[in-house]
């Protein structure tokens, strides 16, 4: 249950911004620039983790401005184990999660197929759990003290294929590089391919 609830929480904190998005106007450095909507999305990310299959699930959401890029908060976790092995009786299991601020930029949303450009940034926590067995041939694993979580930088960029379902709902797919800053011994930076479900004002 624990795997969830970054995703979930992150969607339900982003709920009253989606339903009360408004085009209010924003002064910026930049120029000006119009809150035209709001959307949450969740996304599910098939990667590896130290060469062996890691399967992350999260979401994002945040204001829209100008009807094309999105401003808000992302994050991401493992939902399979991913284990290390340290010496025949005794193995790691691990698990990644990362969170940030999401940056997404969509080209012409209103078309019917269209590419959008992401990008989360932020950190990321790598918790390990030792585990013991008392027999080679035992497949039961007893179950030992959590690690300390061990922080890094995460950088997340990706692009995805947008396909319009209906005005306030799309689905996407493409792929991501999921790239930890420090020392990565983990091997967690990877490419990841990821299918995305995204609802609420678009555009």
């Amino acid at each position: 249950m624990k795997k969830t609830l970054l995703p979930t929480a992150l969607l339900f904190l982003l709920l009253p911004a989606i339903a009360q998005a408004q085009d209010e106007e924003i002064q910026t450095l930049g120029g000006k620039a119009n809150i035209t909507g709001a959307y949450g999305a969740v996304s599910n990310k098939f990667s590896s983790i130290n060469g062996d299959f890691a399967n992350l699930v999260g979401g994002y959401g945040g204001i829209l401005l100008n009807k094309t890029y999105l401003l808000g908060l992302g994050g991401y976790v493992t939902v399979n184990p991913v284990y290390e092995n340290i010496a025949p009786l005794t193995r790691k299991k691990n698990e990644l999660v990362y969170f940030g601020i999401m940056n997404e930029y969509t080209l012409r949303p209103s078309r019917l197929i269209h590419l959008s450009f992401s990008a989360l940034a932020g950190a990321a926590l790598w918790i390990a759990q030792e585990q013991t067995r008392e027999t080679i041939n035992n497949d039961y694993w007893n179950w030992g003290m959590t690690e300390r979580a061990k922080g890094y930088v995460v950088v997340d960029p990706g692009v995805e294929v947008n396909i319009n379902i209906l005005k306030n709902l799309k689905i996407a797919g493409g792929v991501s590089y999921r790239g930890i800053l420090g020392n990565d011994t983990h091997n967690a930076s990877e490419f990841a391919a990821q299918v995305t479900v995204k609802a609420g004002k678009l555009y």
